[in-house]
């Protein structure tokens, strides 16, 4: 019939994937992703109230910026944890090249019944991925942990801030005219409690008490 005929010229100028792809509605769902988190934490109980208070108050993007391996990651899994029941999704993602290239990476940031179509550009699917993210940020409650966004720029920075979700952004670099939480080392008692705590997990016995602030410093 004329139905049939119009799939048939289609799938062979096209492909009957791409246009069954086109031609069908779904229900979208974004899916939660946190990864676990260390056995020991120590601290920063005042930044996770301050990032709360921060989105709490109106704002949607954040970022954490400090130097490498002073806690950031943990710090912004640590919040997630703690705020997970405010949230519908919860979506932690690692950058690595381009906000872009991460929001079309579907193992990274999955929606269900959206994917990729056959032959489809990143720059075709960014803008269609991104109003699918828009739209399910209007109903629902979403944060989206963006970890080591550590480049003072991206061409879809503000798009990105501006899909509707609670955005969080682990960085080493400094993002003048946005909101920012600077990370620094914990205080000397935290250290040595972070310290003992792991080294009695290693070794099976506490650490000397006298030389412990010698080894930290």
């Amino acid at each position: 019939d004329a139905k049939f005929k119009e799939i048939l010229n289609v799938d062979q100028k096209f492909g009957l994937a791409e246009y069954i792809a086109a031609n069908t509605s779904h229900t979208f769902k974004l899916k939660s992703t946190i990864p676990p988190l260390r056995e020991i934490f120590v601290g920063r109980e005042d930044l996770i109230e301050k990032i709360g208070h921060t989105f709490s108050s109106g704002r949607k993007a954040l970022f954490l910026r400090g130097i490498g391996a002073i806690g950031k990651t943990e710090l912004a899994k640590n919040f997630a944890f703690s705020v997970k029941s405010l949230y519908n999704t919860v979506v932690f993602a690692a950058f690595s090249t381009t906000l872009r290239d991460l929001l079309c990476d579907d193992h990274a940031i999955e929606i269900e019944n959206l994917s990729r179509r056959p032959r489809e550009t990143t720059d075709s699917y960014f803008p269609r991925k991104l109003d699918v993210l828009q739209s399910l940020a209007e109903d629902h409650s979403i944060l989206l942990i963006i970890d080591n966004f550590d480049v003072e720029n991206d061409p879809d920075l503000k798009a990105v801030m501006a899909c509707g979700c609670d955005v969080l952004f682990t960085t080493r670099c400094s993002h003048q005219g946005y909101a920012e939480i600077d990370v620094g080392s914990l205080p000397q008692e935290e250290l040595l409690s972070l310290f003992s705590q792991n080294y009695e997990k290693t070794s099976g016995e506490a650490p000397d008490e006298a030389e412990t602030p010698d080894i930290i410093r």
